[in-house]
């Protein structure tokens, strides 16, 4: 949660919707934030979540040894 804070926190219009607190921010429902970001920074935001699912995916498979090498 703490990283998607930080990357919206980039952006100037997400401070006109977001508690000026910290101890207020980190009471926002994960949800909630993800679907203002999503409206209000829109594709730079779906990009960067895009992006890091995808590298989460590929260390899980690196990790626990998912990867499977197929002949041709």
């Amino acid at each position: 949660m703490a990283k998607i804070i930080d990357f919206l926190a980039q952006f100037e219009a997400m401070h006109l919707f977001m508690p000026s607190e910290q101890h207020e921010i980190n009471k926002l429902p994960r949800a909630w934030v993800i679907n203002v970001g999503a409206t209000v920074v829109g594709q730079p935001f779906v990009d960067w979540v895009s992006k890091r699912i995808a590298t989460r995916n590929e260390e899980m498979a690196k990790d626990r040894n998912l990867l499977i090498k197929m002949d041709p």
